[in-house]
């Protein structure tokens, strides 16, 4: 189950984060907050392999990634 952890980036809205599957931590990923979370979820099943439908992202403020989760309620902020 991927699991994003976030880290700073200089773009405006865009931030680089972590995540964490399985025993290995795929690092500076970048997530576009003005692009939904799907876009989000595709990235990483290019990373995973694990189909969007399938995955479980964790360790946002709110818990369970939903496709339809907005980025600023979710406790992602630039910078």
């Amino acid at each position: 189950r991927p699991w994003a952890d976030q880290m700073g980036d200089s773009k405006a809205s865009t931030v680089r984060v972590n995540v964490k599957f399985q025993k290995n931590v795929l690092k500076d990923i970048e997530l576009d907050m003005d692009e939904p979370v799907v876009v989000f979820k595709s990235q990483l099943w290019t990373l995973t392999g694990v189909p969007v439908e399938r995955q479980s992202v964790l360790g946002l403020k709110g818990g369970k990634l939903k496709d339809d989760a907005s980025w600023d309620k979710l406790g992602v902020k630039p910078g």
